[in-house]
């Protein structure tokens, strides 16, 4: 008997050591997380109001990527526009901006391949939490432009969440500054 176990012993490991060379999988690899995904995230994307779609992937995990070499390029007619504290709704004031932007879109398309929406928040916050306000700004500029017209597809969102502040301080003038959403012409070299 103890001769019988050492064989099946030595046959299964033998048959995991194969498994494990070979490169045999039980399941496909899962794609990148698109944002922060650790548990905390969950209670913090809540509190923004946030939710996915009802297949519950975020909008923005249906985007295109841009693998391509390409270059960024900010174009003066694009203006940015801002956020109140802790809000993602584009305010009534910034929707001519918008407009504005979505025109000089649609007369322009034939000179880039995608628009970059860049979403910002001031310091306050976690950096997981405003990460996913960022987000939220970024793809509520995305939906507005939709509805102008603008092709939803070529449209790539994106959050920088606290990173990188317009206005260095610590006032709520400064605040107000770097809540706000940016655009960048994507052309691909």
């Amino acid at each position: 008997m103890f001769l019988g176990q050492k064989r099946v012993v030595w046959v299964l490991g033998l048959v995991l050591l194969v498994c494990c060379f070979s490169g045999c999988r039980c399941r496909k690899p899962l794609p990148p997380p698109v944002g922060p995904t650790d548990a905390g995230t969950t209670q913090q994307t809540d509190q923004t109001g946030y939710q996915p779609d009802s297949t519950g992937v975020s909008q923005t995990d249906t985007i295109p990527r841009v693998d391509a070499q390409v270059e960024e390029i900010e174009v003066p007619e694009l203006k940015m526009v801002h956020f109140d504290y802790d809000r993602a709704e584009v305010r009534a004031a910034d929707e001519p901006i918008l407009r504005a932007n979505a025109e000089w879109l649609k007369a322009n398309m034939q000179t880039f391949d995608m628009i970059k929406i860049e979403g910002h928040c001031d310091e306050r916050g976690t950096n997981k939490y405003n990460m996913v306000l960022g987000e939220r700004r970024a793809n509520a500029v995305r939906e507005y432009l939709g509805s102008q017209g603008i092709p939803l597809s070529i449209i790539i969102p994106v959050s920088y969440g606290e990173e990188r502040p317009l206005d260095p301080g610590h006032t709520e003038a400064s605040w107000a500054q770097n809540r706000r959403a940016e655009f960048r012409i994507v052309v691909e070299k």
